[in-house]
């Protein structure tokens, strides 16, 4: 190109070589590492792919009185004697929840969704718990437990939903 020098460019050789103490380059190798795997292992990673069951109805109806139980126990049992302190309730019902959860799901019922939630409050006036959802009459269940102090109440609800 007429008057300008013409410039080359000098590829960066710090990706490959490492500086040394000294200043120096060495070089870095690298190796590659081929893992063959036998074919129980390969087939042990391959996520199973089960085939549709057209089943409509559950088998097993959700036990709704043995999870009323399992909650009202699980709430005496946590909560009995513990005084409310905000910073207490939040952690609790999240605790409380995965105990109820693990539970219910003992129970062995298939093919059920199982939903916890646990509110605790303090205990002043009347306090209230709502909530509303959109399922199968004739499948879907819910089971509510509480449990009362001089300080606190604790309601628990499970949601058994049933899912094809």
């Amino acid at each position: 190109m007429g008057d300008q020098p013409e410039l080359k460019r000098k590829r960066s050789q710090t990706s490959k070589s490492s500086l040394t103490s000294m200043g120096r380059r060495k070089s870095l190798k690298r190796e590659s590492s081929i893992r063959c795997d036998s074919l129980t292992d390969v087939l042990a990673r391959v996520p199973k792919q089960y085939e549709n069951t057209y089943r409509m109805e559950p088998i097993k109806k959700f036990p709704h009185d043995a999870t009323v139980k399992i909650v009202t126990e699980t709430l005496e049992k946590h909560l009995k004697g513990e005084q409310y302190q905000p910073e207490f309730a939040g952690q609790m019902c999240l605790s409380l929840s995965e105990v109820i959860k693990q539970r219910v799901k003992e129970l062995n019922v298939e093919r059920y969704r199982i939903i916890v939630v646990v509110h605790i409050g303090q205990k002043r006036a009347e306090a209230r718990v709502a909530s509303r959802c959109l399922w199968h009459d004739k499948y879907d269940t819910s089971a509510t437990g509480s449990f009362k102090n001089d300080s606190l109440f604790a309601v628990g609800i499970v949601y058994g939903i049933y899912y094809e």
